[in-house]
């Protein structure tokens, strides 16, 4: 049976391949009057499975896209819709960045707060978008519990970087990069809220 006939069996039009990746290949379509991401399993198992547990958790907190449904080997999940994070950045103003950034913070912590490690956040380019003021972030097939997270710590790895810094301080933005490590040495040790707020206010975000 074709992937177009199968979804549409669920009620899924429109269904176009969108993205291959590594581990998957995901299709974009139309469910309910609204747009839809179907990612389906490639040759290494598992990941499928392993993205719908996590999103069934995570979606509690409002972390990634909303899951409809799932069966084996593929899940259905609303279409995240907007600026990939590296051209909002390039595009917005502080302001706009500020408010983008605080939110996406937010959730990593919780991640942290959570213990699960969601990965690639040192280098994001693809796994967050941006629309409006809201912020979404992607992919969770590698996501995994880890009593030691790295979220906040490798997203600041990601704002340090060369690239990232220097565009970030064209737009009025401090970036200590001496005080934040100290401070995420700190906030590694228990993860606790006055380490966290001290790093935002190193990168500017106070």
């Amino acid at each position: 049976m074709g992937i177009s006939k199968k979804f549409a069996e669920r009620g899924i039009l429109h269904i176009e391949k969108f993205a291959k990746g590594h581990r998957s290949i995901v299709y974009k379509g139309e469910y309910k009057n609204r747009k839809v991401a179907i990612k389906v399993e490639g040759s290494v198992r598992g990941k499928i499975k392993n993205e719908v547990k996590w999103l069934r958790i995570l979606n509690e907190y409002d972390i990634g896209p909303k899951l409809l449904f799932y069966d084996k080997g593929y899940v259905v999940y609303e279409f995240v819709d907007g600026q990939l994070l590296i051209n909002f950045l390039k595009l917005s103003d502080k302001k706009k960045i500020t408010i983008i950034l605080i939110k996406l913070f937010l959730e990593l912590r919780t991640l942290d707060k959570l213990r699960v490690n969601k990965m690639e956040l040192h280098h994001p380019f693809k796994h967050i978008f941006v629309f409006g003021n809201e912020v979404k972030m992607i992919d969770f097939e590698r996501c995994r519990k880890n009593e030691r997270p790295k979220n906040v710590s490798q997203f600041c790895q990601f704002l340090m970087s060369n690239k990232i810094s220097k565009l970030l301080v064209s737009k009025g933005f401090n970036i200590n990069k001496e005080k934040i490590i100290k401070e995420l040495k700190t906030y590694k040790k228990d993860f606790n809220d006055e380490s966290f707020k001290r790093v935002l206010k190193n990168i500017g975000l106070n």
